[in-house]
């Protein structure tokens, strides 16, 4: 079975990506069996991951137009705290500088929106066609507790179970 952060096929699979904190990217096209999944970490947006997966669907005929795309589950920009001085913040802003629209400043605090970087990414592909699963993994409760699992929260609490993920799936027969 192969690792990988995406994959498309026309084969009839059920495919499965999963993320604790960054979004999960399903795509589809209706008028064929192709579809695709995507783990869309920072790194694999700032690595063209979804113009990746577009190139995918164009070797199979279908164009990005014809896609519809569904952004499950992740990290908010209210949860998404980071340091400019950090790894991530140059790297990504370095192979992209776009993605610093994407950095909000108050006071002493920086977060980072990852769900509209994906999306403004998908609609520079041409994709016009996406919804969003707007909940965050780091937040979101119900009465017996949080109900996603998050990379984060893990850190915050120092919990070492590093291997909990929220699995997307998706497949047409």
């Amino acid at each position: 079975r192969p690792i990988t952060n995406g994959i498309v096929t026309d084969q009839n699979l059920c495919l499965a990506i999963y993320a604790a904190d960054c979004p999960p990217i399903l795509f589809s096209e209706p008028n064929s069996k192709v579809i695709g999944a995507l783990h869309a970490s920072w790194y694999v947006l700032a690595d063209n991951g979804i113009k990746n997966i577009v190139s995918a669907f164009d070797k199979f005929g279908i164009q990005s137009s014809d896609l519809v795309c569904a952004v499950g589950p992740c990290i908010s920009k209210e949860s998404y705290i980071v340091r400019k001085d950090d790894y991530f913040f140059n790297e990504l802003s370095n192979k992209n500088p776009e993605a610093l629209g994407f950095f909000m400043n108050s006071g002493d605090i920086t977060t980072f929106d990852i769900r509209q970087y994906a999306h403004s990414l998908l609609k520079a592909e041409g994709i016009n066609n996406i919804e969003h699963v707007s909940f965050d993994t780091l937040s979101t409760e119900d009465a017996s507790g949080h109900i996603f699992h998050s990379f984060r929260r893990r850190k915050l609490e120092n919990n070492q179970q590093n291997n909990l993920h929220n699995g997307s799936l998706i497949m047409k027969c």
